[in-house]
């Protein structure tokens, strides 16, 4: 986790919060503090959940301050780590909102929507008050299962958001349904190949949505034509790192790896889809032909279970490291630490784009990534592209030698991707785009008309 102002953290884990009765003090007569800038509410899971949603919000805020008064609202019975003391901020419990939106004329109402269970408090609040969603997940499916098995939720959940979203669908997948939520991968992976997104209600419900590629817009021009009007792209932010060897060396060090290694990493935590056990796969032809060769997972391993697997059965337990979960500086470090980056999705991805691409190109790691979804979407003199067949393997295995073999193409690579995301990514570009969505809803141009409610909490 990366704090929002090296200079404003606070010794505790818990936020210095901000009554919205602060918003009457007269500046000028306090000139310690700034003019007040319009204010804006702002809903995420936030560290220490285990979510790279979590870890881009801190980024974004961190350039949104700049531009707005921020009350954040986050899940019920835990604080986030994060520490602030500047004057334009507030931390609240997010069943606090209501009450607190009635008192506070907010600019906007800001919602960060993923794909996993830490969501429901955002999901079930902007079912309640409309709002800008950033929808870092195009299908939602993985979202809507883990509701549904979630204390509190209605129990047909899963079929009536189906049959909302997808009828005709809905007779092909209630077998599984009828089964329950005990299935859950199972139900995702139905509802990915069936192209079930789950996604309806988001945009019925939001002023704007925000996607954070154009795969995800061509989709919503298709899909749902309606509402490409109040739809805008924002890239997902970067930063760009510097590294120098010395850095490298010392990074390497403190995770005992070894100096010399060339190391091959995959980065964020192991699921299938990433398809971590290809990656074992390819990398057992890569470790034949070069002893200094190693391959590193850093990530959460609660999907990774084939990949250990892999690495056994090929005898590779001494060529490959599973780091685990580490923190967000750590993984930031070791990402700048490794030769090569490995970033795979299974086709189609439905949409999903990657902060740990992000992380390894913003440290000038030429990284292999397959050629669908969002991931197709980097210039190509930024990434390696690779398809996907049944050759799949064999294809990961030549891409690995190439850039193994190639030092000056690898440092081609890492130079254009670092050029690209200081053009395209950079956070101070991302805040500034966000604040013009803001000013766009605010001023009607992407307001719902049917939303009920809505001029009550947004000024």
């Amino acid at each position: 986790m990366l704090p929002l102002s090296r200079a404003a953290r606070c010794d505790g884990p818990r936020m210095a919060a901000r009554s919205s009765d602060d918003n009457s003090l007269d500046t000028e007569s306090n000139p310690i503090f700034p003019a007040l800038r319009p204010r804006i509410a702002f809903f995420s899971p936030l560290p220490p959940k285990r979510s790279g949603i979590s870890d881009y919000c801190i980024w974004l805020l961190e350039e949104l301050k700049n531009h707005y008064a921020i009350d954040l609202y986050h899940d019920s019975g835990y604080v986030p780590h994060l520490g602030e003391s500047w004057y334009e901020f507030g931390c609240y419990d997010f069943r606090l909102f209501e009450r607190r939106a009635s008192m506070t004329s907010y600019r906007a109402v800001i919602y960060q929507m993923g794909n996993s269970h830490y969501h429901k408090f955002v999901y079930d609040t902007l079912l309640r008050h409309s709002g800008i969603v950033t929808l870092h997940d195009f299908c939602l499916a993985d979202f809507h299962t883990w509701y549904a098995s979630l204390p509190g939720a209605p129990a047909d959940h899963l079929r009536c958001e189906l049959e909302h979203s997808h009828p005709e669908h809905a007779a092909a997948l209630r077998p599984l349904l009828d089964k329950g939520t005990g299935d859950r991968d199972l139900i995702v992976e139905a509802c990915l190949k069936l192209g079930v997104h789950m996604n309806h209600r988001i945009f019925e419900r939001a002023m704007g949505v925000i996607v954070h590629d154009p795969w995800c817009l061509k989709q919503i021009s298709t899909l749902l034509p309606e509402y490409v009007g109040r739809t805008t792209v924002i890239p997902h932010g970067a930063n760009v790192r510097e590294m120098h060897n010395e850095l490298r060396s010392a990074v390497r060090a403190r995770f005992h790896l070894p100096k010399d290694a060339l190391i091959f990493g995959c980065f964020g935590g192991l699921h299938p889809l990433k398809m971590n056990a290809e990656s074992v796969r390819a990398f057992a032809q890569v470790a034949k032909t070069n002893r200094m060769a190693l391959l590193l997972f850093v990530g959460d391993e609660a999907g990774g279970g084939a990949a250990r697997a892999a690495t056994n059965e090929l005898g590779l337990a001494e060529r490959v490291r599973f780091q685990g979960r580490v923190s967000i500086e750590e993984f930031v470090d070791l990402s700048a630490a490794v030769d090569v980056g490995i970033s795979l999705r299974r086709p189609s991805s439905n949409g999903e784009t990657s902060g740990a691409l992000l992380i390894l190109l913003g440290a000038g790691i030429p990284t292999i990534v397959l050629d669908t979804g969002t991931f197709a979407s980097f210039p190509d003199d930024t990434v390696y592209k690779i398809r996907w067949g049944d050759d799949g393997i064999d294809m990961l295995t030549k891409a690995m030698l190439d850039l193994a073999d190639a030092p000056p193409k690898r440092a081609q690579l890492g130079r254009a991707a670092q050029s690209h995301l200081r053009q395209e990514h950079n956070w101070h570009r991302v805040a500034g785009l966000y604040r013009d969505m803001v000013e766009h809803c605010r001023t009607g141009a992407l307001r719902h008309d049917a939303w009920n409610g809505s001029d009550r909490v947004v000024a």
